[in-house]
């Protein structure tokens, strides 16, 4: 859910990235910049979306190889790059209110705190 409009609603899943700005009566596809990442098969997905809203609704996705991110004003997804999870499965992303300059990423090989 978008922190600052409870109508807008996101969706990860195993075949893409989906959007409904109206509280799930109907969604859109917002995958661009996924294709290496969803499509079906043994290694695509996305697992987890975090909303930032504090950095003008900076999304967060977690998927199968690595950490992507969208910017409010873009269409297309990006992957963070150097870091020591970029080819693996990020399960959850966590940033805690208390210290909003701080992400945590759980994988399968535990917890990374990425500063923001």
């Amino acid at each position: 859910m978008d922190r600052a409009d409870p109508a807008t609603i996101y969706a990860p899943a195993y075949l893409g990235f989906f959007e409904s700005d109206n509280d799930g009566v109907s969604w859109r596809s917002v995958s661009v910049g996924l294709g290496s990442v969803i499509g079906g098969g043994a290694l695509t997905g996305l697992y987890a979306v975090f909303d930032k809203p504090e950095t003008e609704h900076t999304l967060l996705l977690g998927t199968v190889r690595g950490l992507y991110f969208r910017l409010a004003e873009s269409a297309a997804q990006q992957k963070l790059e150097d870091e020591p999870f970029d080819a693996m499965r990020i399960d959850d992303l966590l940033i805690l209110d208390a210290v909003p300059a701080r992400l945590y990423v759980t994988t399968p090989m535990g917890v990374f705190v990425v500063p923001l």
